[in-house]
């Protein structure tokens, strides 16, 4: 790529952060919502390039994720769309034996996630969905080290949200 990105450099960009994109998104839609909050920062993406925008190839990830954050934010405060974790994050397969318990945990899980601070339950999701420290500090512009120890945090916090849900 060039120094300064232009038109002819996002099919790469396309191929290389649609789907961190996606699964990012799917962390707080369901998959159709997903898609469209996805769809909607590729365009806001290229219209900034079309206005002349000056984008460096080393910002354009960090740009594609504030874009697709501000969506969500506008999008969960227009529709009030709720935290919809995929079942397979859980590992659940609906309709085997015991999946009544199964679903009751997700629940459980996911009332737990509700009661968590946003940058805790943020980077709790990013990790599980299999971001690398370096993705997550770029994506909520801090440090490696500050998402370890936020990381930390918020482990402990689900796991004391959980002990109490429990008894």
């Amino acid at each position: 790529m060039n120094e300064v990105i232009e038109l002819s450099d996002v099919p790469a960009l396309v191929a290389r952060y649609h789907a961190p994109l996606l699964r990012y998104a799917a962390l707080y839609l369901d998959y159709a919502g997903a898609e469209d909050a996805t769809q909607d920062t590729w365009e806001r993406f290229w219209a900034v390039i079309r206005a002349g925008g000056t984008i460096r190839p080393e910002g354009a990830q960090a740009l594609l994720y504030k874009i697709l954050k501000r969506r969500l934010i506008d999008l969960a405060r227009r529709m009030k769309y709720r935290l919809a974790l995929p079942l397979e994050a859980l590992e659940v397969e609906p309709l085997r034996e015991g999946w009544e318990a199964e679903i009751a945990e997700r629940e459980t899980v996911e009332q737990a996630l509700a009661q968590m601070t946003d940058f805790l339950r943020e980077t709790l999701l990013l990790r599980e969905a299999g971001y690398e420290f370096e993705e997550i500090a770029l994506h909520m512009d801090v440090t490696p080290a500050s998402v370890r120890v936020r990381l930390l945090r918020a482990r402990r916090q689900a796991a004391g949200l959980l002990e109490r849900m429990a008894s």
